[in-house]
């Protein structure tokens, strides 16, 4: 299988198995949807932020006099080095949130 990647991209495999082999030690095994609801949502997060910490730069203003003002203001560049499969992993993170909750509303209609 293909796999592709740049940065820190591949930690998203290694997050969703650790975090799904947590959940199932904890999950009650009466409703089979709640184990990857739950995976997801939690892996989703921790990915989202991860890939938000690591793709988004803070950039230094320029001022006009830096003496004067001592306030450092920044600008958010979005650089997003750390992809997988072509996509930044904040976006796989968010991605992986809504199919958690479609997983949970699955359990509810069951």
């Amino acid at each position: 299988m293909l796999v592709s990647w740049s940065g820190r991209g591949l930690i998203v495999f290694p997050i969703i198995i650790v975090i799904g082999f947590v959940v199932a030690l904890y999950v009650p095994s009466h409703s089979p949807f709640l184990w990857p609801a739950f995976t997801g949502i939690l892996s989703g997060l921790i990915i989202y932020l991860l890939g938000n910490w690591w793709n988004v730069y803070k950039q230094p203003l320029p001022q006009e006099d830096a003496l004067i003002n001592t306030n450092t203001q920044y600008k958010k560049i979005t650089h997003n080095s750390h992809r997988l499969y072509w996509i930044p992993i904040q976006y796989l993170g968010i991605a992986l949130i809504v199919i958690g909750f479609v997983f949970i509303l699955l359990s509810i209609i069951k």
